[in-house]
């Protein structure tokens, strides 16, 4: 039998307890894939109140759930979007081939745009994504930033959009004076032009 004797110092302790913390930790973290830390998306509380706590008002009523796949093989789309996830502390390259559910809310009073729709996709109860998107020409895909540093459209856009839409509004008017106003003076030109040939055809007559 042998016995092997090792001189513990109190170095050795502190080390050996800090490599087994160490260790402790990265279980943690690659059981759980680090999602102790995302914020909790299990009711509609949790997800409206995680929304609210980044400065998004959304209707109440507006709920939406669909379940999504997350795809194994990321293609561009699914890069650029990942990439805005990574901007807002989140990464989808460890949710590769998983099943989701993605929450849509409607954003109410989101400087100057009238379709915003804020986007929570969750699993296994926590959040792991998501972004606030708008749906009008010229639409925008933003990370779950907070809302007061997400681009605003100034009242000066709006000034301008107004102006545009009124020019375009007034421009077809005027195209339908004018095309009315042709279809007036083709009727008068043959008119006058089937005057002479019924004067004629009179004359004939006689």
């Amino acid at each position: 039998m042998f016995v092997f004797r090792v001189k513990l110092t109190k170095n050795r302790v502190v080390l050996g307890i800090c490599v087994l913390l160490a260790l402790a930790v990265l279980l943690v973290h690659f059981t759980c894939g680090g999602r102790l830390s995302l914020p909790s998306g299990k009711d509609y509380i949790d997800r409206t109140t995680y929304l609210r706590t980044l400065g998004y008002k959304v209707c109440a009523s507006s709920e939406v759930e669909v379940e999504v796949k997350i795809p194994d093989d990321f293609e561009d789309v699914y890069k650029s979007y990942n990439k805005k996830q990574l901007k807002a502390g989140f990464d989808l390259d460890g949710y590769r081939n998983t099943i989701a559910r993605l929450f849509t809310y409607k954003v109410e009073e989101f400087g100057g745009y009238s379709e915003v729709y804020a986007n929570l996709l969750v699993e296994n109860g926590r959040i792991i994504g998501g972004d606030i998107s708008s749906i009008e020409d010229g639409g925008f895909i933003f990370p779950l930033l907070p809302r007061r540093s997400q681009p605003q459209k100034s009242a000066d856009q709006n000034s301008e959009l107004q102006k545009a839409q009124s020019g375009v509004v007034q421009s077809e008017k005027e195209l339908s004076k004018k095309a009315q106003s042709g279809k007036e003076s083709s009727g008068k030109e043959q008119s006058e032009k089937a005057q002479p040939q019924k004067v004629q055809a009179q004359k004939s007559g006689r």
